[in-house]
């Protein structure tokens, strides 16, 4: 979830060239990130792409990032989904704030693209080779 369109282009590049095949679905509004996250709530068909991780700007139009964190995790079917929080914010209390809302991480926008590369492939590598999570489980 993502409002800012350059940062949305070299978030989109840098996942490119992770190894593994992604889906990416960008939204750019808060209010309709909610809105795309009840829907998955109360899909019982489960025809829409529930996602494996949500990388979730702080500063979205309409809604705030941290209330939608804080959406996620009261949902008893989207409340196991890493949220990893990305933010140019340098405010202790916006990191403190979205570790207490349960983000699973939290990766400053501010630098250069390969610091940002490496970091957001450090995370995507976490949350897909080495965590095992309770849905992935079920899958099995």
């Amino acid at each position: 979830m993502e409002d800012n369109s350059s940062d949305e282009f070299l978030l989109r590049k840098a996942l490119a060239d992770f190894p593994k095949k992604l889906h990416i679905y960008t939204i750019n509004d808060g209010q309709a990130a909610l809105n795309f996250l009840s829907d998955i709530a109360h899909d019982s068909a489960q025809s829409l792409p529930k996602p494996d991780l949500i990388f979730l700007d702080l500063h979205l139009p309409s809604v705030r990032g941290l209330d939608i964190l804080k959406d996620i995790k009261r949902r008893v079917h989207l409340n196991e989904i890493p949220v990893i929080v990305l933010s140019s914010s340098l405010n202790a209390d916006d990191r403190a704030a979205a570790y207490s809302l349960q983000a699973s991480g939290f990766i400053r926008k501010s630098f250069t693209y390969q610091e940002f590369k490496s970091q957001l492939h450090k995370a995507m590598a976490y949350w897909t080779d080495v965590v095992d999570l309770p849905h992935h489980a079920q899958a099995s």
